[in-house]
Formats: structure tokens, C-alpha cells, sequence
């Protein structure tokens, strides 16, 4: 529709006069807003209460249409065309209290007014802004959401502003995403490396693993890059997935490299081969369980099915390549520990040893309560899984302090809705929607 219309996107921005919607000096505020709203760069037309085309003469909008055309010269012509002479609200509300009232009595129950360009109780006014066709890359680094706001809270200071709209809504959850993506990442890197340094009290058994999954995580990214995939509220999850595998698989061989130097096996060769083909199992019977996402019908769930396979491959050959070749260059000894702390921590990794092969014959042991409670668990989370709501409100993923979510909750509360919905009707040839008995179909 918007091909065959040339139109762009559409925004809601929203405002709440003090005194009411249909004070004169409201109404004036609100027409002023349109024209500061239409000087913004890629707005390309704005429509609001105060400057419609509008009559309280007209029947409103719903009400049964004439059946027949007026005869030329009749009285129901004389009233057509003086139905033709409309002129917009603040024009009728400017023109005295009496004509004020009827415009007021006239919009409110008119249904394609009322709790579209006005709320029901009046408080409220809505201005639906419409966007130059423009690319959905162009359009959300405009950042036009917030650009609305900030013109419309300088030109009306101290009312309340609204701003809602699909590129609003996907502007603010790409801004989101990008920030946590750039913080979070880092941070969790971060733990990751202390974690590795407490667990092999080696500054080389601490950075190799960083190094490793972080080379398969730009792999990842560049392909998704020259793939054209963006990073949506789906393949974000594509990061910290390559985090989490990547970081298992490179612990393993730095551990056990690790291990074989501690018995005086200095090459990492020996290391990779005990631990290659567990490793390699694991990641391809991962990577074939993403692999099935890409049967999906949803394109995201599509990219991140392949992506997500895509970079579980990457961990396994940055594990199986970088790693080992880190740990030739640099050695993987003990890290430079003398005999005694050497012992306390074969001691301590012993004491774990033993505790968890304990763990294990108590299982053995009482193998019939073991099984009886973990049936029952299973049990209860399947009963419990049937509770799981397929859920879309995407609004309800923001702050509450957030202005997208505020906007949204009141406009949905104030109006029939945030968002605008459009209705395309398709004659059956050529300008059949232009003969007067469709038209008039249509009024109705």
C-alpha cells in the first residue's frame, strides 16, 4: 500500500491543552503546531482538529448516505453545495460561542474524529504526522520520534506531549538494543575474564579465552554485516550466545592444556587431540539444533536460526585454531606457580573431584527417588509450561519512566489506539471507485 500510495510512515504526536481541546486558544496552539511540525525534514504533511476540513452541516461520518442524487435546481442541491462551503473547527469556534458549541457537539460524535483527532472527553489532541517515503535505515537514524517531541514541547511549553507510531516505537527499541549491546558485552567480557584468571590464576589462561571467543564473535558480525542482517529485537540474542558457547569450548582446551603441562607437557598438541572431538560433537549437534530454526516462517527467527549456527561453528574453529596456536607461542604452564601452590590447587581441584564423583553414588544409590522426583518435576513443569502466553505487547519491554511506553499507555486509554490503521479497498477494473454508487458505499 505504501508503494501504490507513495506514502511513508505515520506518527501520532499527541497534546494536552489545559483548558480543553476546543478553547480558541487551544485550537490556535494546535494549528501553529502543524506548521512547526511540517518545517522538521522528512515530515511531509500533518493533520489535526484545528485545521480539517470540516462542517457541522454534514451528516457524520457512518450515517446512511443519500441513496439517489439531488435534482438539479432542488433545495437538497441548494444544501449540497452549502455543505461544500466547509471551513475547519477553529474556524467555527472563532466565529462565536453559539457555532463553538455545535462544532464541539458535531466532533465528538462524529466516529472518524472522536478518539481519532480528539479524545471523547476532549482533553486530549491528537496530530497524525506523515513521513516522506524513505528507507527503514534512513528512517530510524533520523530519529524523527524524538524530534517531534522536542519541537512540539517547545512550541506548546508546559503540555503534557505524546509521541507513538511504528518508526518511533522500532527507533526507540534500536536505540536500546545497540546501547545494551555496546555495554553489556564489554562488561560481560570482562567477568568472563576474571572468571578464567580465578579458575587458572594465569594472566595466559585468562586472556586466551577472551581472545578466542571474541575473534568468533566479529566473524559472526561481519558476516551478518555483509548478509545485510540487521541486529533486531530477535538476532541480538546472536552476541551473547557466541559469548557463552565460544567461552565453554576454548575452557576446555585451556584446561586441559593446562592439565598436560602441569605433567610436563609443554605442546598444546596433546591437548587438543584429548578434547577436539568432544568439543567438535558438541558444537555441530548445536549448530544443527539452530540449523532447524531456519525452517521458520518468520524471517527473524530465520536469521537467527542460520547466524546462530553460523557462529557456534565459529567458536568451535577459533577454539580449534587460535587457541591452541596462542597457547604454542605463549606456553600454558603452570602460570608461574611455585610447588607448594601448585599442590594446594591440584589439592583443591581433588577435593572438587571427589565431592561431585560423591554426588554421583548418592545418585546411584537412591536412583528410585532420584528418578520418582525428577518425573515429578517434569511433570509439574509441563502443567506449568501450559500457562506460557504468546505475548507481542513489545511496549511492555520499555522503562516505565520511558516516553514510548507512557505514550503509548495514554493513547491507548485516551483514543481508539496508538497506531494508525489503514484500509485499502481495490475496485474490480479500472476506475470503478470513482462512479458515484461505489463512492457513495464507501461513505457509508
Amino acid at each position: 500500500m505504501q508503494q501504490r500510495f507513495e506514502m511513508g510512515e505515520s506518527f501520532v504526536v499527541a497534546v494536552e491543552p489545559p483548558g480543553g481541546v476546543f478553547a480558541p486558544d487551544a485550537l490556535e496552539a494546535l494549528a501553529a503546531l502543524e506548521d512547526a511540525l511540517l518545517e522538521i525534514d522528512g515530515v511531509e504533511a500533518v493533520r489535526s482538529l484545528a485545521t480539517l476540513p470540516f462542517s457541522p452541516a454534514r451528516p457524520p461520518a457512518g450515517s446512511p448516505a443519500r441513496s439517489t442524487p439531488p435534482a438539479p435546481g432542488s433545495d437538497a442541491g441548494l444544501d449540497a453545495a452549502a455543505d461544500a462551503a466547509v471551513g475547519s473547527v477553529l474556524d467555527e469556534v472563532q466565529a462565536g460561542p453559539a457555532r463553538a458549541s455545535a462544532a464541539r457537539a458535531a466532533v465528538l460524535v462524529d466516529p472518524l474524529l472522536r478518539g481519532v483527532f480528539v479524545s471523547p472527553d476532549a482533553e486530549l489532541a491528537a496530530l497524525h504526522v506523515a513521513v516522506e517515503p524513505m528507507d527503514e535505515a534512513v528512517l530510524l537514524q533520523a530519529d524523527l520520534g524524538r524530534r517531534l517531541a522536542a519541537v512540539a514541547a517547545e512550541e506548546v511549553p508546559g503540555w503534557p506531549v505524546w509521541v507513538a507510531g511504528s518508526p518511533f516505537l522500532k527507533a526507540e527499541m534500536n536505540r536500546i538494543l545497540n546501547d545494551e549491546l555496546g555495554s553489556q558485552v564489554p562488561l560481560v567480557l570482562v567477568i568472563m575474564m576474571i572468571v578464567s584468571f580465578a579458575v587458572f590464576r594465569s594472566l595466559t589462561g585468562a586472556w586466551i579465552p577472551i581472545a578466542t571467543i571474541g575473534l568468533a564473535l566479529v566473524w559472526t558480525l561481519g558476516a551478518m554485516g555483509l548478509a545485510g542482517v540487521p541486529l533486531n529485537i530477535v538476532t541480538s540474542i546472536v552476541p551473547p550466545l557466541i559469548l557463552v558457547v565460544g567461552f565453554a569450548y576454548t575452557i576446555h582446551v585451556v584446561a586441559e592444556a593446562r592439565a598436560l603441562a602441569r605433567r610436563g607437557e609443554a605442546r598444546p598438541g596433546p591437548a587438543l587431540a584429548g578434547v577436539a572431538r568432544p568439543i567438535a560433537l558438541t558444537a555441530l549437534t548445536t549448530a544443527a539444533g539452530f540449523l532447524c530454526l531456519c525452517l521458520s516462517e518468520h524471517p527473524a527467527i530465520r536469521e537467527f536460526g542460520a547466524f546462530g549456527a553460523g557462529g557456534v561453528l565459529a567458536s568451535l574453529v577459533a577454539a580449534m585454531t587460535f587457541a591452541p596456536a596462542m597457547l604454542a607461542l605463549r606456553g600454558m604452564s603452570s602460570g608461574g606457580e611455585d610447588s607448594t601452590r601448585a599442590r594446594r590447587l591440584e589439592a583443591r581441584e581433588r577435593r572438587v573431584d571427589r565431592w561431585l564423583e560423591g554426588l554421583g553414588r548418592l545418585s546411584l544409590r537412591y536412583r528410585v527417588a532420584v528418578l520418582a522426583t525428577a518425573g515429578l518435576v517434569f511433570v509439574g513443569s509441563l502443567a506449568a509450561a501450559t500457562r506460557i502466553e504468546v505475548d507481542t505487547r513489545i511496549v511492555e519491554n520499555f522503562r516505565g519512566d520511558s516516553l514510548v511506553r507512557q505514550s503509548y499507555e495514554r493513547l491507548n486509554d485516551a483514543l481508539d489506539g496508538a497506531d494508525l490503521l489503514y484500509v485499502l479497498v481495490e475496485g474490480r477494473e479500472r476506475g470503478s471507485l470513482l462512479e458515484p454508487g461505489n463512492l457513495r458505499e464507501i461513505a457509508k
